[in-house]
């Protein structure tokens, strides 16, 4: 017998209460929740990204100024 994991009706009724009954998972809102899950790491990832992007912005000005700040030999 294959073990599968996924959501309990219960777990989707509660804070959504869209479904007719906690004891099953209409599959219209299993799609709508993870579109919502899809966007919402979309979302975080491009933050993270823009993140770097600052970072590495950072790193390119402090190289900069270190050379400028080297000893003459």
């Amino acid at each position: 017998m294959a073990l599968h994991m996924g959501p309990m009706a219960q777990d989707m009724y509660a804070p959504f209460g869209s479904d007719e009954s906690d004891a099953g998972i209409d599959t219209i809102n299993a799609d709508g929740v993870a579109l919502a899950a899809i966007r919402d790491l979309n979302l975080r990832l491009a933050a993270r990204n823009d993140g770097m992007q600052r970072i590495r912005n950072e790193m390119t000005e402090l190289k900069a100024l270190m050379k400028g700040l080297a000893p003459v030999q």
